[in-house]
Order: structure tokens, then C-alpha cells, then sequence
């Protein structure tokens, strides 16, 4: 879901009513242990889209998460595994724009190595764009006049248009559900300036069920979907950094919001989101950890932590003490992730959403390609 914070980090921090001053995009376990088989088929297409979300990373580490006295960057470019993957990847979208509340466009120095990649290896690059959420730009801002909102259309047009993209992904969130209506018409008039031009655009949505309506109540599901490309449903964060240990990602959860959102959203433009991260709690309280999927599995070979299974949530977790501190991990593995692509198949969503490249663990790409199989060349 910047100042690094991720999709998580605002569902966190708003699920636990605190005020919000930088929020941004961020974010989103690993698919996992599955064996292998034929690769089923999920949408229209017969194969399950791969949607991978993008981030430059921070060479300083500025915004990785340090382990208990450990060293550990976790903010690592998604570059590398893109550059790994190319064969199983539909659509990448880079995280590289925000809209501020006049409507004006601000930039995380696009790379041009990444679109020229995608590009020979037939990758659409859809360009991520969140809205600015500070105390001077409140979240639901740009919206809040008609002027401002036909002024980011243009901006957003704008860049779909010099950056060459195929298409834009809009992550507007902890919007007042006030402005659901001005929320809707703005996508409608994005939706339809870019299709002008033959490119496309998916919106990523908050879940509605056990979430609170700060959250997701701006969302009408069902105008959104009409107008737009693709329907990404960030299905984690049941659990986040602001409250209590526990899993990031409940299945049963997950499902009971897909059933919803089915509803509403066609099953052909529905993609599921997987996160490869989880959070890091101090037991006895205080907020958790964003951590990487891969950097959680390694804090628990450092401190000699068991990880366990819990098959009520379809979730890993462990427990580990560093300095005097007991501390509780869940997060998001391949075994998990894997649970989440069949619950995909099952209902013929359109594809499948990895928040984010990069933070995935050794595996993951083995599960993609056991129960997805390569993009059609």
C-alpha cells in the first residue's frame, strides 16, 4: 500500500482508530508446498493471471524492518525477482505514483530497466497509483471537489500515456465512506479516459466482512467492477501491527469475502491478493513488525524458534525471546499461499495479486509454477 508503510500498515492503523498522519501503499506470504500437478484453470482463460506489485526498495534500508539486535533489511528491491519469475508473471505494477489532494501527481523515480524488461518478456507494466494520506492531504481529499478530480484523471491519463503503460492500477484507500459516490465517479471518468486510449484499469479494494467501514465502506463493489479492467480484493490484514498477535490472513475469512465480493464483482475480473509478509509482535503488547515472509523464516532459524501450523487459520507462526523480550510471529508462507491459489481455482477468479515481489520465500515461484504453470507465449 510513502513513507514505506504498506496496504497493511493503514488497515492497521485505522482498524485501531488512531490518527492517521503518513500512510501509504503498501502492501502485501508465499505460496507454498504443493505438489506437483497439472495446472488447473481459474478464469475465462483457463490459467490463473499473476499480477506481481513492484517496489524500487531502499539500497540505505531506510524503511526495513531491524530485528531484535539483528541487522536485517527486509526493503530489498523487487527487480530480482522479476527478472526471475518473467515466465510466470502476467502483469507487474510498480509502485511509483501518488496523488496529492489538488490532484497533482508525485513520482518514486520510475525505472526504466523495469519497463523495458517487461517489455521483452511480454510482462504489461500497469502503473500502481495511491492517493497521498498525511495530515495535510487527508486520504479522501482529491476527491472532495469536482475540479480536483477531473484534475488527477488528467495527470493519471497523463502519465498512462508518457510512461507508455498498459494500464493503471488505482489503490485509493481509507477513504470517508462519505466520498464512495465521488470515488465512484472518478473511476468511471479514469476508466473511461484510458480505455481511449486502449489501456486498462484495475482497482484494489479492501475486504468488507469483520473490517471496519473506515476501511472498506467507500467501496461500492459493484459500480467499481462495472467500469474497470480488474477487481484486486487485498484479502489480509485481519490481524495487523496495531492490535493483538494473530493470523494476518484467516482462510476461512479470506473465503467468506470472496463469496461477498462474488456477489457484486465477476468472477472474471476478481483477482485475489496474497501477501508474503506477516508482523512481529512484542507479547504483552506494543505494535507489530511488517516483516518479509523470508526474513520471518530466517528470525526463526536465528533464534532457534519451531515453527508451527495453525489449521484453524491456515497460518504459520512461532515464538522467539531476544533480549529478555518474548515475542509472536504469524505470517504468510508457501503453504498458505498455496491454500489461497486453489481457493482461487475453486471460484474461477480471474488471477491471483503477490504483495510484493521480492519478499517471497525459497519456494514460492515453485508453487506458482506447480499449480499456475507458465503465461501462454
Amino acid at each position: 500500500m510513502l513513507t514505506r508503510t504498506r496496504i497493511r500498515r493503514l488497515v492497521a492503523v485505522t482498524l485501531a482508530g488512531l490518527l492517521l498522519l503518513t500512510l501509504g501503499l503498501s502492501g502485501c506470504s508465499r505460496l507454498g508446498c504443493s505438489s506437483a500437478r497439472k495446472p488447473l484453470g481459474g478464469g475465462a482463460s483457463g490459467r490463473l493471471e499473476v499480477i506481481g506489485f513492484y517496489e524500487n526498495g531502499d539500497i540505505q534500508g531506510q524503511g526495513g524492518v531491524q530485528g531484535p539486535g539483528d541487522n536485517e533489511q527486509t526493503f530489498v528491491s523487487s527487480l530480482p525477482a522479476l527478472e526471475a519469475n518473467a515466465k510466470l508473471i502476467d502483469i507487474v505494477s510498480p509502485y511509483w505514483y501518488s496523488v496529492n489532494a489538488d490532484g497533482a501527481v508525485t513520482t518514486a523515480k520510475p525505472d526504466p530497466q523495469v519497463k523495458k524488461f517487461s517489455k521483452d518478456n511480454k510482462i504489461k507494466v500497469w502503473a500502481l497509483v495511491n492517493n497521498s494520506k498525511t495530515g495535510t492531504q487527508p486520504a479522501g481529499g482529491v476527491l472532495s471537489d469536482p475540479k480536483t478530480r477531473a484534475n488527477a484523471v488528467k495527470n493519471i491519463l497523463e502519465v498512462a500515456d508518457k510512461g507508455g503503460y498498459d494500464g493503471i492500477f488505482l489503490d485509493f484507500q481509507l477513504i470517508p465512506p462519505k466520498d464512495g459516490p465521488a470515488l465512484t465517479a472518478m473511476v468511471r471518468d479514469l476508466a473511461k479516459a484510458l480505455h481511449a486510449k486502449k489501456k486498462k484499469l484495475g482497482v484494489a479494494l479492501f475486504p468488507k466482512i469483520d473490517v471496519s467501514p473506515d476501511v472498506s465502506g467507500a467501496y461500492d463493489y459493484g459500480a467499481l467492477a462495472k467500469v474497470s479492467d480488474m477487481v484486486l480484493l487485498m484479502a489480509y490484514d485481519r490481524h495487523y501491527e496495531g492490535g493483538p498477535p494473530g493470523p494476518v490472513s484467516p482462510l476461512s475469512w479470506v473465503e467468506a469475502n470472496l463469496k461477498s465480493t462474488l456477489k457484486s464483482v465477476a468472477a472474471s475480473k476478481l483477482v485475489l491478493a496474497i501477501g508474503t509478509y506477516g508482523y512481529d509482535w512484542p507479547v504483552g503488547g506494543g505494535n507489530g513488525e511488517y516483516v518479509a515472509s523470508r526474513v520471518a523464516l530466517a528470525r526463526a532459524r536465528k533464534y532457534g524458534a519451531k515453527v508451527k501450523w495453525d489449521s484453524d487459520s491456515g497460518q504459520p507462526y512461532f515464538t522467539y525471546t531476544a533480549n529478555g523480550q518474548r515475542h509472536e510471529v504469524w505470517f504468510q508462507d508457501s503453504q498458505a499461499a498455496a491454500q489461497r491459489i486453489n481457493l482461487a481455482k475453486k471460484h474461477k477468479l480471474r488471477g491471483i495479486g503477490v504483495w510484493r515481489l521480492g519478499f517471497e520465500e525459497p519456494g514460492f515461484w515453485k508453487v506458482v509454477s506447480d499449480n499456475i504453470g507458465p503465461k501462454k507465449k
